[in-house]
């Protein structure tokens, strides 16, 4: 069995219950996690072998998080045990129109005063296949960048292969260097790189050619030229895969992804993802699905499409690793659940009554029935009075219509062939490719 190592804060994140707002709540739902640390947890449920390097204070606290680690089969014996904080960060989960925030509370974390000498990474490589970084631990602190270049020396002379997540985060950047003039010394040694356009931009200059952020949709092959890019910089790198993600509002993402050996672009299915439950680690449960994948032998399309559907399977499960078994993403690859129609497949959707209350742009992201008309009987679907849908200048969507597909079988006779389908409606779009890690 492959074994992996993976090496990388992972922090308390504390949540209002029930998509409160930090300013409504009263208590937190505790979770533990960070970038690396679910990546090994991902593995770990795939059956891989899994080493995972941190540091932790020597406490209560820093107790509970091993213990959360290790009931996945994570093996934790070659954590640091130094310092007396384990870092912090507060999530306000977003929801439709919303957005999600996130307030860090890491300074001098444990893992921030790590220092070369302080892991033994001739011990933690010795029989192991595979190393797992990303770019959050350099920006953490000096330390912990030194440490991983340490690390990453090391683990390209004992003959392992090496991945990064380049995961560009602006808030933590912030001991001294350049995050291009740290990330250069340190990527040169990496064998696959995955990550956005924005990482790559943000980090090394490197823009998508010809693409439209505003356009709405997630176009996969127009990010070819950044793998591209990213392979003539660094000669080592094999394969480049790049994360896409159509952002329509904070509970409904479009969801795709790439994978460049240098040749091809295999392109990953684009999944409508309409109800998401919790987007954080979407990005570490595609980086986990890639890493299984390719030590699995899998060819490189069936790797982006597990990649793809694992992180897609991520957004329906509330806290930031992915726990399911590999059969769950392996069964929805091969049945095709659920992927995004392509244009040409999709049914004609419906005009939407009224304006926004700014006056700019449509006002649902739900279907309405603005097509059919005021509504002029009252259903069993929602049992509202007739026009009761109908105030003011804008529209209120039928509650019994709430999902794309919704059948009309409970409406009334004289109405069922025209609600036997409603289309979503169009609504204006901003759209940004990533992950949720």
């Amino acid at each position: 069995m492959p074994t992996v190592v993976t090496f990388g804060e992972i922090m308390l994140r504390l949540t209002p219950p029930g998509f409160q707002r930090f300013v409504q709540a009263r208590s937190f739902d505790v979770i533990y996690g960070g970038g690396e640390a679910n990546v090994a947890v991902s593995l770990a449920n795939y059956g891989l072998d899994v080493r995972f390097v941190t540091g932790l204070p020597s406490h209560e606290i820093g107790d509970a998080c091993e213990n959360f680690l290790r009931q996945y089969g994570v093996d934790t014996s070659y954590i640091v045990r130094k310092g007396s904080r384990l870092g912090i960060y507060y999530l306000e989960m977003g929801a439709v129109q919303r957005g999600s925030k996130v307030i860090y509370d890491r300074a001098g974390s444990a893992l921030s005063e790590l220092q070369p000498g302080d892991v033994d990474w001739q011990a933690v490589f010795e029989g192991a296949d595979w190393f797992h970084w990303t770019g959050i631990t350099p920006a953490i602190s000096q330390g912990a960048a030194e440490t991983l270049q340490e690390a990453v020396e090391t683990a390209e002379e004992m003959g392992l292969t090496i991945s990064c997540d380049l995961n560009y985060r602006s808030k933590l950047w912030k001991w001294g260097k350049e995050p291009g003039e740290v990330m250069e010394g340190l990527v040169r040694h990496v064998d696959y790189a995955i990550g956005n356009e924005e990482d790559a931009e943000k980090v090394f200059g490197i823009v998508a050619e010809g693409v439209d952020v505003e356009a709405g949709e997630v176009d996969a092959a127009a990010y070819q030229s950044v793998c591209e890019q990213l392979m003539g910089r660094f000669e080592k790198l094999k394969k480049v895969a790049i994360t896409l993600r159509g952002s329509i509002s904070a509970s409904h993402n479009e969801w795709s992804g790439v994978l460049f050996d240098g040749e091809k672009l295999y392109e990953g299915p684009q999944y409508d993802i309409t109800h998401i439950v919790d987007r954080v680690g979407g990005g570490d449960s595609f980086c986990g699905g890639l890493i299984y994948s390719l030590l699995s032998g899998k060819s490189d399309q069936e790797a982006i499409d597990f990649a793809v559907t694992a992180s897609c399977l991520k957004h329906s499960i509330y806290g930031e690793a992915g726990k399911r078994p590999r059969n769950r993403a392996r069964a929805t690859v091969n049945s095709g659940l659920s992927p995004r129609p392509s244009p040409s497949q999709r049914p004609p959707s419906l005009k939407l009554w009224g304006t926004s209350s700014s006056g700019k742009g449509r006002r649902a992201v739900m279907p309405a029935r603005g097509a059919l008309g005021p509504c002029l009987v009252s259903c069993s679907g929602c049992r509202q009075p007739r026009n009761a849908r109908r105030s003011g200048a804008s529209v209120l969507p039928c509650r019994s219509m709430a999902s794309p597909g919704y059948s009309a079988d409970r409406a009334s006779a004289g109405r069922q062939a025209a609600l036997s389908y409603v289309g979503r409606a169009p609504v204006a779009r901003r759209r940004r490719a990533g992950h949720g890690g």
